[in-house]
């Protein structure tokens, strides 16, 4: 008995270290992977590099504070803004800046502002014809919609998702889709339904 409880300490002692090294490891690679972004964003010249890397720090930050990646996503935004870049290059990243603060005040729980981005986005994508974007941006807008328990308009902004991703989307985006309509048929209690698009 008393072995089998010595091997238990030992065991959880060793759990017990591991663990807190692997956290510091972590926490020094995200500081490390923080710096690097810093070290590229500074040597950028050219605003398309530039706002990439920013667009990409901002989802680092976003892992920590989703304030400050606000704010990041929000200076990247302003870029194309203020620099009136019309390509369609810079149209996408401002797509994905939209579709960042969409995400940023969703996982804030500020959901009228989620919607307004989302809506940004929306309009956006329409305007230059990104397919990809716009069915992102349908289910977001479906998402949100779930969120404030409005099944009706969340099936219906799914539904459009899907009809836009048949055409061209990203495998997982569209297996995405299907999975939440899926739980909006669950909500209702239509389980064979749900069970088709789970």
């Amino acid at each position: 008995m008393k072995k089998t409880l010595f091997v238990v300490i030992i065991c959880l002692l060793t759990s017990t270290l591991l663990n807190a090294q692997a956290t510091d490891t972590n926490a020094q690679g995200d500081k490390q992977r923080i710096e690097h972004f810093k070290r590229q964003i500074a040597l950028a010249t050219p605003d398309s590099i530039k706002v990439s890397l920013i667009l990409k720090y901002s989802d680092t930050i976003g892992l920590f504070d989703l304030d400050v990646a606000r704010e990041i996503v929000l200076e990247a935004k302003n870029i194309i803004d203020s620099n009136r870049y019309e390509s369609n290059y810079f149209q996408k990243l401002k797509v994905e800046a939209l579709q960042s603060l969409t995400n940023c005040a969703l996982f804030q729980g500020d959901l009228s502002e989620a919607l307004k981005y989302e809506q940004q986005t929306i309009d956006l994508c329409l305007e230059i014809k990104d397919t990809l974007g716009l069915g992102k941006a349908y289910t977001g807008r479906g998402t949100i919609f779930q969120k404030k328990n409005d099944t009706l308009n969340a099936e219906r902004y799914y539904r459009m998702a899907i009809e836009v991703q048949k055409e061209k989307s990203d495998p997982y985006d569209y297996a995405y889709t299907y999975h939440k309509l899926g739980h909006i048929y669950n909500r209702y209690r239509k389980l064979d339904s749900a069970r088709y698009f789970f």
